[in-house]
């Protein structure tokens, strides 16, 4: 059978889906320091934080960000905010403290 033609994505086509993508990232995560500051209360070491189960709950988070989990580790990547372990669930991990860095 003959081949069918392949979409051919040049470099400039992934550099501009990737530069889209991070734009979308940064936005995401300046929701979520937002969000954070609003519901954060002050810690001992004078930096604001929350639950993941209150930051889950919250109204803006459900409505602003795409996937909460998802941006809470890129901004984790990037050393905006903190928690212990790898994974947060609803539920097993309500109470695991978010802290804005």
């Amino acid at each position: 059978p003959p081949s069918l033609p392949t979409a051919r994505v040049g470099r400039r086509g992934r550099s501009a889906m990737g530069d889209e993508h991070q734009t979308r990232v940064a936005e995401e995560i300046g929701v979520l320091v937002e969000i954070l500051k609003r519901i954060g209360k002050e810690n001992a070491d004078g930096k604001l934080e929350t639950t993941f189960g209150v930051l889950f709950d919250d109204d803006a988070s459900q409505r602003g960000l795409e996937s909460l989990v998802g941006t809470l580790k890129a901004a984790r990547k990037r050393g905006m905010v903190d928690w212990k372990g790898q994974m947060l669930l609803k539920g097993p991990n309500d109470k695991e403290p978010i802290v804005l860095l």
